[in-house]
């Protein structure tokens, strides 16, 4: 199945590892997870000053976009609002911000937000 940028959580036996993803394309056979993306950035990767200026800067386009570039500016949108939502910690459950505070299950799984 195709990827539309996110989140991803990577749960394993040494906690929780939370990435942005960048679209990209996921399998799942039975217990495992295949994740092939296009890019992944990990918090502590993200440079929130340049982060925000970009996500400032696209809202500004898509106020009168030009048909050609829509999509584009939709997923790159997407991209970096996933980008400050891994930067900052949180995660959205039902549309409510709520501080992620996650600990490791036994076995390990992977959840996309």
């Amino acid at each position: 199945s195709k990827l539309a940028p996110g989140v991803v959580r990577l749960h394993t036996a040494d906690g929780v590892q939370r990435m942005a993803v960048r679209g990209g394309f996921v399998q799942v056979r039975d217990d495992d997870v295949i994740l092939l993306v296009t890019k992944a950035v990990r918090p502590e990767d993200v440079d929130r000053t340049e982060v925000e200026q970009a996500l400032a800067a696209v809202k500004v386009e898509l106020r009168n976009p030009p048909a050609s570039r829509f999509d584009e500016l939709i997923e790159r949108r997407l991209w970096l609002e996933c980008c400050l939502r891994i930067y900052r910690g949180e995660h959205e459950i039902a549309g409510v911000r709520q501080l992620s505070k996650e600990t490791a299950p036994s076995q390990k799984s992977t959840s996309f937000e």
